[in-house]
């Protein structure tokens, strides 16, 4: 098992009262773990979210706004736990710099 799935299973696992409720109750994720994928999840520990507070040194000619700030923050989070994740909001709000911002501000 990858580095990667070991992290996203952790995520899942760690925020299963969110998850399950959202899956058909035959087969899902949670059933179809195996023991010791289980036992390799829980061993890791799931990456605590932080809020970044200043923008990345990357941006020049610009401020961002604190709302693009936490959505960066979200999609690191998201990125640092093995998971993939998308913004929606409506258009206009900054969303491609967010994306296009994360492989920068975990190289910082």
């Amino acid at each position: 098992m990858t580095r990667t799935a070991v992290k996203r299973n952790a995520f899942f696992l760690h925020h299963d009262t969110f998850f399950k409720p959202l899956l058909p109750q035959s087969t899902n994720l949670y059933t179809k773990l195996a023991a010791a994928e289980r036992r390799a999840a829980s061993a890791n520990a799931v990456v605590p979210r932080v809020e970044i507070t200043s923008q990345p040194s990357l941006i020049k000619n610009g401020q961002m706004k604190e709302y693009q700030l936490q959505g960066l923050s979200f999609l690191i989070w998201l990125y640092e736990n093995g998971v993939g994740g998308i913004l929606g909001d409506e258009m206009g709000l900054g969303k491609t710099l967010q994306t296009c911002l994360p492989p920068v501000e975990i190289s910082e």
